[in-house]
């Protein structure tokens, strides 16, 4: 089963499959010049560590009602609509493994949208407020703010992206200190792919 979705943004290969079954790979140029409509496969590979190592699960394919993007899901979660312009990405077992996923405006202000984090962080979680920015190789992370406050109670990470060649600008708030359930997260969240709502 195959998904035709209609792309926003560029990326510079696109997964396809061809005519006599097999996966290929089209090219921005040759997408563009098909209108942009890209086909997305109905599932893919994604890789993410455990303990350590690499471990490969297959990822299926969901689009957001709420929000313009496609994202591919391990069989274990599920994607909610929780308010307009914001998703949560949650475990179908244990609802405290949850990351909630907004999407941003290309002219959101980062300087407002982290000083606001910050101060719901350190109203809400914990007077302790924990700034860190990624400066490891990351086609998602590289360059993201990410905020974490905790209590005894529970634990909340906040993840600000921006100015990302392949990805919308967002913020994603993880809630778990698990990290092979947050390592199972981010690698869902490089599938996120921006589209046209209503395909």
């Amino acid at each position: 089963m195959i998904i035709i979705i209609t792309l926003l943004t560029a990326c510079s290969f696109y997964h396809t499959e061809l005519s006599n079954g097999n996966v290929g790979v089209v090219k921005e140029e040759e997408a563009n010049s098909i209108d942009d409509e890209v086909i997305l496969l109905y599932e893919q590979d994604i890789v993410y560590l455990m303990d350590g190592l690499e471990n490969s699960e297959t990822g299926f394919l969901n689009s957001s009602i709420n929000q313009p993007y496609s994202i591919y899901l391990f069989k274990d979660f599920q994607l909610e609509a929780v308010t307009p312009h914001k998703d949560v990405l949650i475990h179908k077992e244990n609802r405290d493994i949850h990351m909630e996923i907004e999407l941003m405006p290309e002219n959101i202000n980062f300087f407002q949208l982290e000083y606001d984090t910050y101060k719901m962080l350190n109203n809400i979680v914990s007077k302790t407020v924990h700034r860190k920015v990624w400066d490891q190789p990351d086609p998602l992370l590289k360059g993201a703010v990410m905020l974490h406050a905790g209590n005894e109670e529970k634990s909340v990470q906040v993840i600000l992206i921006k100015d990302r060649a392949h990805f919308p600008n967002m913020k994603l708030t993880i809630h778990t200190e698990e990290e092979i359930a947050i390592n199972r997260l981010l690698a869902m969240a490089k599938t996120i792919v921006k589209t046209k709502m209503g395909r």
